[in-house]
């Protein structure tokens, strides 16, 4: 309940992932305990261990991906279906958990968009039981446990080592997980060679801790310090084995909830997935009591209708490995054919593709005036600054009759002798020095061109607006010194005023861009959505936000264009004016997608947002 509470998005439980290590534990115990009895009964099977097994999990877990392919079809676009096929893969084979880590990527589709993904923990635990007992089969038993505790340590170096470099890997990877289930496994092997008695302070402080830890914010990768306290939490109650607090009238529905636990952990994130996908966005508390009793009613359906049945059924083993193996023939087959009979009449793919304007080159923190980084040998205008100057580049060269030189460099404003500085980077100075350095040489090139007549400077501007960033400013003299303050409205116009007035001395006309709306991931997925034929609720639309809510986000930002407009005399171009109406600002316009994230334009919004305020006079 935890994992589900969590992924539905109640406030509360800012950790609730932490349920996940938990359950790690509790197999570990569990399953270990079993293995260990029948192998010194002598007689535990491999064969029929991996039978009830298989017996246990796959009925559910295939009619989940089963239902969860078919619901795809119909909530999904090209890219996320595509995505599904290989999460199909890695679930009947128990690899989820790799091809998550593989999928990784610029274009990986979001969490939200991936209905299988919470099968990498089943494909984590199968892993494991898929080494375990070969562990305890080839080891006498005096050794299980120093074998089983070197493992542990082992295990648990490794995630925080990687924890720094790769989190996703030590997050994904059993090597680096597996000293979760490893001390449900050492514990249980400790416990039958010595009598633990579990104090009862002891006990109350770790159920406690299984209450407030997932309460917490993360504050380093996971799993780290909090997953580590909630693991030795959880084993510390397995072997409390408290008869008092078993028997106690607030543990039975919880026991209840027990029994259906499976199904819920299947069922319940393919609903949330395909739910938010209806409503992207939706926060409120009403969605989310659906979301979960909507998740509780299947996983009801789901452990009557097939999970009960199908432990009671007696089928012979080879059997059920030939039937398993042909439902993920099947399971694949299916998402394959649905895949390529599913012709979207829009490439998402393509259509947010990286816009770098003219050429993927023209993001360097070097200026060259290269060929394919202008329109003609000899363009009068030079569209200068960061990302935001890249996105606008496509629409801007359909304006500019004599041509465009560009000029940018990623997170670079076009400010003098001023450069972002993110103290989280390592290489947060050098970056910053990258950016000073790149500015300067666009300046002297503009200054000794002999046909660069107007200068258009673009950027993201918001972030330099508000005051919870820090910027690096180099001091000009002969003897500059780099400082770090905080940025400002103030700083901000003093920096873009600056560089302004330095073009302007140089009998530059000076064009301000200003960026458009920012209107969150959510209204991306909305606008693939709706351009996709896919079920969207009908309050979501016009896939935008009001109006109010952009001059609010954006104050800083528009406060900033407007002093510049009036102290400086300059042609300030508000691409807002193309996207937002009296209400709304649109993620699509004229059946257009706009955007390509939540603040940069594709290249067909670039041209299309030119076009509409040239037509309505409001370009330049």
């Amino acid at each position: 309940m935890l994992v589900v509470l969590d992924h539905i998005g109640f406030g509360a439980l800012k950790s609730g992932f932490l349920g996940v290590d938990i359950f790690f534990v509790i197999s570990g115990y569990l399953i270990t305990g079993i293995i260990a009895k029948k192998i010194l009964d002598g007689n535990f099977s491999l064969r029929d261990f991996y039978y009830r097994r298989a017996r246990r999990l796959i009925p559910g877990a295939y009619a989940t991906i089963l239902f969860t392919c078919v619901g795809a079809y119909f909530f999904l676009n090209v890219l996320e279906l595509r995505n599904l096929l290989y999460q199909v893969a890695g679930a009947v084979s128990y690899t989820t958990n790799i091809v998550l880590l593989s999928q990784a990527g610029y274009f990986d589709a979001a969490a939200s968009t991936k209905p299988l993904l919470h099968l990498w923990s089943l494909a984590v635990e199968e892993q494991y039981y898929l080494v375990f007992p070969l562990l305890l089969i080839l080891s006498p038993s005096r050794y299980w446990l120093p074998i089983v505790a070197a493992l542990l340590v082992a295990s648990l170096t490794a995630c925080l080592y990687l924890n720094q470099s790769n989190p996703s890997a030590s997050f994904y990877l059993l090597p680096t997980r597996a000293w979760e289930l490893l001390i449900g496994s050492a514990g249980y092997l400790a416990a039958q060679k010595i009598n633990v008695k579990v104090p009862r302070l002891l006990f109350f402080t770790a159920l406690l801790a299984l209450i407030v830890v997932p309460m917490q914010a993360r504050q380093w990768a996971h799993p780290g310090s909090a997953a580590l306290i909630t693991c030795v939490a959880t084993l510390i109650v397995l072997l409390a084995k408290s008869v008092i607090f078993n028997r106690s009238p607030l543990v039975k529905p919880l026991v209840v909830l027990g029994d259906i636990s499976y199904s819920l952990y299947l069922v319940h994130w393919p609903i949330i997935v395909f739910f938010q996908n209806t409503n992207p966005g939706s926060t409120s508390l009403i969605f989310k009591v659906t979301l979960l009793f909507s998740s509780l009613a299947a996983a009801v359906a789901l452990y009557f209708l097939v999970e009960r049945p199908s432990r009671s059924i007696k089928i012979p083993p080879m059997k059920l490995s030939g039937g398993v193996a042909l439902g993920a023939v099947i399971l694949l087959v299916s998402q394959y054919i649905v895949l390529s009979f599913h012709k979207a009449e829009m490439d998402f793919e393509f259509i947010r593709r990286p816009n770098y304007g003219l050429d993927k080159s023209c993001d360097i923190n070097i200026f060259k005036n290269t060929e394919k980084c202008r329109t003609s040998e000899f363009a009068d205008t030079m569209v200068w600054g960061d990302s935001y100057a890249m996105h606008s580049v496509g629409g801007i060269k359909n304006h500019r009759r004599n041509g465009i030189v560009q000029a940018t460099y990623s997170a670079c404003p076009p400010f003098l002798n001023t450069a972002p500085y993110n103290p989280l980077r390592p290489d947060a100075e050098s970056m910053a020095n990258y950016c000073i350095a790149f500015n300067d040489g666009v300046l002297n090139a503009i200054k000794t061109s002999q046909y660069i007549k107007t200068v258009i400077l673009a950027a993201s501007f918001w972030q330099y607006t508000v005051p919870n960033n820090s910027m690096q400013v180099r001091l000009a003299g002969t003897q500059a010194t780099t400082t770090v303050v905080p940025t400002s409205l103030s700083l901000a116009e003093a920096d873009l005023g600056n560089t302004i007035e330095t073009l302007q001395n140089l009998g530059k006309e000076v064009i301000v861009i200003g960026p458009p709306p920012l209107v969150g991931d959510d209204n991306i997925v909305c606008m693939e959505r709706r351009l996709s034929g896919k079920m969207l609720l009908p309050d979501k639309s016009f896939c935008g936000i009001s109006l109010d809510t952009y001059r609010r986000t954006d104050a800083g930002v528009i406060e900033l264009l407007d002093v510049i407009e009036k102290k400086y005399k300059v042609k300030v171009v508000r691409l807002s004016s193309a996207l937002c109406d009296k209400k709304v600002c649109r993620t699509i316009v004229d059946d257009v997608p706009m955007y390509r994230d939540s603040g940069h334009l594709s290249y067909e919004g670039s041209a299309k947002v030119f076009d509409d305020l040239a037509n309505a006079n409001r370009l330049w």
